[in-house]
């Protein structure tokens, strides 16, 4: 299932996919209530933002906008597990940095929506 994504955002959340559910699973170790949560939210961003690129979707800004709500969990799930000891701080930090700019790009796509 190599098929390009239409949205750069959700195109560079895909890559950065694998290394937060790496993440997901150490955080698993020493807590299993925060990696569900981390990953539930993961999950979230995903679904969201490909749903958000369906052509016929009237919900399109609905659902940008809790992409972003969720990826704003998966950011605050990550750095609560860096405060309790369960990820290395430059392991969240990286994905982190990937993370802001896939939020960046999906709040300006929620604020050209608003726009319309």
């Amino acid at each position: 299932m190599t098929q390009p994504f239409h949205s750069t955002a959700l195109s560079l959340y895909m890559e950065i996919l694998p290394r937060l559910a790496t993440a997901g699973r150490t955080v698993r170790r020493a807590s299993r209530n925060l990696s569900s949560q981390l990953d539930r939210a993961a999950q979230s961003v995903a679904a969201n933002l490909a749903e958000a690129d369906t052509p016929c979707s009237g919900n399109s800004r609905s659902r940008l906008e809790t992409a972003y709500g969720s990826l704003r969990e998966v950011r605050t799930h990550l750095r609560m597990a860096c405060i309790y000891g369960h990820l290395e701080a430059e392991e969240a930090e990286a994905i982190d940095a990937v993370l802001d700019r896939v939020g960046a790009m999906t709040w300006r796509r929620i604020q050209t929506r608003q726009r319309r």
